[in-house]
């Protein structure tokens, strides 16, 4: 009986133990920070002209990245990804002519793929496949796409001072900000400019910078009554214009949601 009563005990002792065991390494596992593997965009100011930076998480360094063009570019910016992060569209200067470029495998391949020299905002879709972007002419704008591949453009507006598209996560749809109807305003089209929804009517305010989210059900956007009078203020509503909400109400300007 009391050899029984021993084994019991050493039992119940050795499972506390374990128990306690595991529960330490399981604190450990689950509170310690943790680091991405892979690595970091990164444009960076220096000398006046943006760099394109790499920041790698395992060596804790980050290197410049060099690419090179066919033609010298004084400023590169506004990086766009792909969801996969092996393709960026961005913004390139030389003098007065902007231009957007493709870069594919972490710059390993560069080069032009618009062909006016005022195009700005490049937009990459979810898979990478087609850019929309605005181009700039005679003090107006309009919204164009451009296929990654094959490098045709397709316009898909007139020239209203059409600007600031996304992409629907699905690839879809594009919201956009434009001055047709005399103050900002928002609108969403398929992605070859056809069936033009107008998501807010807001006389007297600017409805700009349209984000949508993840899920592709909201869009989140910014108003003011003239650009930069410091009264900018947050909105969301849903992707068809419906249910629209401020979310900041305050005399700062709120600027640019993600």
């Amino acid at each position: 009986m009391r050899a029984m009563w021993f084994r019991w005990r050493w039992r119940w002792l050795i499972t506390v133990v374990l128990l306690f065991t595991v529960g330490i390494v399981w604190f450990v596992i689950i509170t310690r920070p943790t680091e991405p593997m892979g690595k970091l965009l990164i444009e960076r100011q220096e000398n006046n002209n943006a760099l394109f930076y790499a920041y790698d998480f395992p060596s804790k360094r980050m290197n410049i990245i060099a690419y090179k063009v066919t033609k010298a570019i004084d400023v590169a910016f506004k990086i766009s990804l792909s969801a996969d992060g092996n393709r960026a569209a961005f913004l390139g200067a030389s003098g007065n002519i902007n231009q957007i470029y493709i870069a594919d495998k972490l710059f390993n391949a560069v080069r032009p793929i618009s062909s006016e020299p005022r195009d700005f905002q490049p937009q990459l879709s979810p898979d990478g496949s087609v850019i929309v972007f605005m181009r700039s002419k005679n003090y107006f704008s309009a919204l164009f796409t451009v296929d990654v591949e094959t490098g045709v453009e397709h316009q898909l507006t007139e020239y209203t001072n059409d600007l600031e598209a996304d992409w629907s996560p699905d690839g879809r749809r594009i919201v956009f900000t434009t001055l047709r109807d005399g103050f900002q305003e928002l609108y969403t089209m398929t992605t070859d400019g056809s069936d033009r929804k107008r998501l807010t009517n807001n006389e007297k305010l600017n409805d700009l910078y349209a984000q949508y989210s993840p899920s592709g059900k909201w869009i989140a956007y910014m108003t003011n009554y003239s650009v930069g009078d410091g009264t900018g203020e947050i909105w969301l509503m849903d992707a068809d214009g419906h249910h629209q909400r401020r979310l900041t109400q305050n005399q700062l300007d709120d600027r640019w949601p993600m």
